[in-house]
């Protein structure tokens, strides 16, 4: 789980002005629409396609704190959003009201059906939904903990377990496979229906939220390796997450 700044900060860049028209025809956003976000979190989706397309509309979350960011944030960059506290399952806006419904990694905490429904329920005759998922990149130990048996492979093993205790551990309720997000936008009567991808390679910062030791023990061993880096070592570091979307038409 992400602190509401942290997830700003990451998907700020994933998303930015030099790939913002891949982002943009894969969300389905285009000039004058009137949009909504569903699951909006942090803010960061609505502040990037208002700076880059003129559009309208609503941006909703349950978790009240994003929303709160969310606000104070566009008050900051001086970008006119409109933030709601609401539920995707239940949403406060009556039928046929917009052009373009999407949301970013919100469907797997929700009943896939309601969460579909509602959108449409929502949408204008012709209108587009867009559900954005990551495939492929979901956090688990072996991605990022180190392999020998140090202090810093001693920690991570105390950390992730401990992680394990704690609820929020337990969120994802309803995951689905690539092949059961065309199916279910069918089933819901969208026409339409399609796929697509896109591949981004981010820069990950530092977490700030773990141990002081730990800390200073990664940090240790990039500093080593800007070193190997600086002495002509050739080092293939390399990380991507792909992104895809499920889309259709009402």
């Amino acid at each position: 789980m992400q602190y509401t700044e942290e997830l700003y900060r990451s998907r700020a860049l994933r998303f930015y002005d030099g790939n913002k028209e891949l982002w943009l025809n894969l969300i389905g956003v285009r000039e004058g629409m009137k949009v909504l976000e569903v699951g909006c979190g942090s803010g960061i989706f609505c502040h990037r396609i208002k700076t880059f397309c003129r559009t309208h509309g609503h941006r909703i979350d349950l978790d009240t704190g994003h929303i709160e960011y969310a606000k104070k944030k566009s008050k900051e960059l001086g970008i006119d959003c409109t933030f709601i506290n609401a539920d995707a399952t239940a949403l406060p806006f009556p039928d046929n009201s917009f052009d373009l419904c999407y949301s970013y990694t919100v469907i797997d905490f929700c009943d896939p059906n309601l969460f579909i429904s509602e959108q449409k329920r929502v949408l204008k005759s012709g209108g587009t939904l867009t559900v954005l998922n990551i495939h492929g990149g979901g956090i688990n130990s072996q991605m990022w903990k180190p392999e020998d048996a140090d202090e810093e492979k001693a920690l991570f093993d105390k950390l992730w377990s401990e992680a394990g205790k704690n609820k929020l551990s337990d969120i994802k309720k309803y995951p689905l496979s690539l092949r059961d997000y065309p199916i279910n936008l069918e089933k819901a009567g969208l026409k339409e229906i399609k796929m697509d991808v896109l591949a981004v390679a981010p820069y990950n910062p530092d977490n700030s939220n773990i141990f002081e030791t730990l800390i200073s023990l990664i940090n240790r061993k990039y500093d080593q390796r800007i070193e190997k880096y600086q002495s002509g070592e050739k080092l293939w570091d390399f990380s991507a997450g792909i992104t895809f979307a499920a889309g259709g038409k009402k």
